[in-house]
């Protein structure tokens, strides 16, 4: 049986999921600051808590996006569904790729 800890990112609204902790039953569930993914600046601010950790990662999951919004720009002018789907996961991708243990 092994024990992990899981950092999980989270909407400015949202807590951490409803049974997160029976899928990860011993370990530890850390809720970052929001991270809200339209907005670059909110992105760091996550990345800039977990790197405080100095955690070290077996793997990074990216697994939220949005589909149908209207047309949109986000704070740093981006079009919505591309700032959210694909600009911030690649911000989290090279802020956090530090932590992955080789």
């Amino acid at each position: 049986l092994w024990q992990c800890e899981c950092f999980l990112t989270r909407h400015v609204e949202q807590k951490h999921p409803e049974g997160i902790t029976d899928l990860v039953p011993d370990g530890n569930i850390e809720t970052t600051p929001p991270c809200e993914l339209s907005d670059l600046r909110s992105v760091g601010a996550c990345i800039n808590k977990i790197k405080a950790s100095g955690n070290k990662f077996d793997a990074l999951i990216f697994n939220a996006g949005i589909d149908g919004a209207p047309f949109q720009k986000t704070a740093q002018g981006h079009e919505l569904h591309f700032a959210v789907n694909h600009l911030s996961h690649f911000a989290l991708w090279n802020g956090l790729i530090f932590g992955l243990k080789q």
